[in-house]
C-alpha cells in the first residue's frame, strides 16, 4: 500500500505530496488536475504491466500527444518524479534523449527509452517487479487476448474473457447484471470472445458483446478488476460514469467492502457514489482529497477525519470553495 505519494513536475503537477489512506477519493471541478495525480500513477502502472505485457503502450495509461506534455509547463529538461514510499520513477530529456529509471531500496527495476512521441523500450531487471499499481480506464469490447494471468490486464481488460473463465463468483456476478434483460453471457470455445446469449423457447440467439449497453459493460468491467487482484493499487477515474443509479450504489459499497485488501485511487463526480461508498467504509481508512487549481497548477487539500462527516450535511459537489478554503 502507498502511504505518501509525491509528485514533481508532472503536467499541472508542479509539486505535491499526498498523504495516502486505502480509500482515495479525489474530489473537483473539471479540469483541475484529478486525472493527472491518477496518470502520474498511471506511469508507474504502465512500467509494471509492460513486464508482462511488451505491446502495452503508454498512451493507453497517460494521454499525451509528444512526450513533452508530460512534464510541467512542457519543461522536459527540468525532469519529472513519481514517489510512491520507497520506489520513485524518475524520467528527464537530455541532450535531446528521453530517458528514465524507477527504482527501489534494492535498485534500479526498470530502465525506460523513449522518442519524441512515447516510450520505445522499457528493460526491466530481472528477478526483481514493480509493485502492483494498476490503472483500468475504457474497458475493451472486443479484440480480446488469450492470457494465464488471473487478474485484469491494465488499462482496458484486454483479457476480460480469459479471467471470467477462470472464476465462478465473477461469472456469476456478471451474469446477474444481464440477467433483468433475458440474457447470459456465453464464452464461445477457444475464441477469446465474450457473446450475449438470449433464450427464446425453441431457439438461442447470440450477439456481440459491444453491443451491450454501456452501463452494463462497465460494471462487469470494474467488478472484475477489484475482484481479480489482491494486495493491490487500484486506479479507477469516474467509474460511475455512464451508469444507473443503482449500479452505481452498489459498486462504491463493492469497493469500500472490498475484503482482497486492494488499494484505491479514484477520481468521481457523483455525489451518489460518493455517499454509497462512505456509509460503508471506515472512516480511518478514508483519504477524501479536495482538488482545485491555483496559478495554472493542481492543488490538492485532504480533509481531516473530523471534516469527513461533513460531507453528509453539504453536498461537496455544489459546495467544494468550502471544503478547499475552510475559514
Amino acid at each position: 500500500m502507498i502511504n505518501e505519494l509525491e509528485i514533481h513536475n508532472f503536467k499541472s503537477i508542479k509539486d505535491l505530496t499526498l498523504p495516502c489512506k486505502r480509500f482515495n477519493l479525489f474530489i473537483g471541478e473539471p479540469n483541475t488536475g484529478k486525472s493527472n495525480i491518477l496518470e502520474a500513477l498511471g506511469l508507474v502502472s504502465f512500467v509494471g504491466v509492460r513486464q508482462y505485457d511488451p505491446n502495452a503502450r503508454l498512451d493507453g495509461f497517460v494521454r499525451h500527444e509528444r512526450l513533452s506534455n508530460l512534464f510541467y509547463d512542457d519543461a522536459a529538461d527540468k525532469g519529472l518524479s513519481i514517489q510512491c514510499d520507497r520506489t520513485h520513477l524518475d524520467f528527464v530529456c537530455e541532450d535531446g534523449r528521453f530517458r528514465g529509471h524507477y527504482a527501489g531500496p534494492e535498485g534500479v527495476i526498470a530502465e525506460l527509452h523513449a522518442d519524441q512521441h512515447t516510450v520505445t523500450e522499457v528493460h526491466n531487471r530481472a528477478g526483481v517487479w514493480a509493485p502492483q499499481v494498476k490503472f483500468y480506464r475504457q474497458p475493451a469490447v472486443e479484440n480480446f487476448v488469450e492470457s494465464n494471468c488471473g487478474s485484469l490486464l491494465p488499462p482496458n481488460g484486454a483479457n476480460l474473457p480469459s479471467v471470467l473463465m477462470q472464476n465462478d463468483w465473477l461469472r456469476y456476478q456478471s451474469n446477474l447484471a444481464f440477467e433483468s434483460q433475458g440474457l447470459k453471457l456465453a464464452f464461445p470455445g477457444q475464441a477469446n470472445t465474450i457473446k450475449l446469449l438470449k433464450n427464446y423457447e425453441d431457439a438461442i440467439d447470440t450477439y456481440p458483446y459491444k453491443l451491450a449497453s454501456e452501463s452494463l459493460q462497465r460494471q462487469v468491467f470494474y467488478l472484475t478488476a477489484i475482484d481479480s487482484n489482491a494486495h493491490a493499487t487500484l486506479l479507477f477515474e469516474e467509474p460511475e460514469a455512464h451508469s444507473f443509479p443503482e449500479a452505481v450504489h452498489f459498486l462504491a459499497e463493492v469497493i469500500a467492502l472490498d475484503e482482497n485488501n486492494n488499494q484505491y485511487f479514484l477520481t468521481t463526480h457523483s455525489n451518489h457514489f460518493l455517499m454509497s461508498h462512505l456509509c460503508k467504509a471506515p472512516s480511518k481508512d478514508l483519504g477524501i482529497h479536495i482538488v482545485y487549481s491555483e496559478n495554472h497548477q493542481t492543488r490538492v487539500r485532504t480533509l481531516s477525519e473530523e471534516e469527513i462527516p461533513q460531507l453528509f450535511e453539504f453536498n461537496v459537489f455544489l459546495n467544494w470553495e468550502k471544503f478547499a478554503y475552510p475559514e
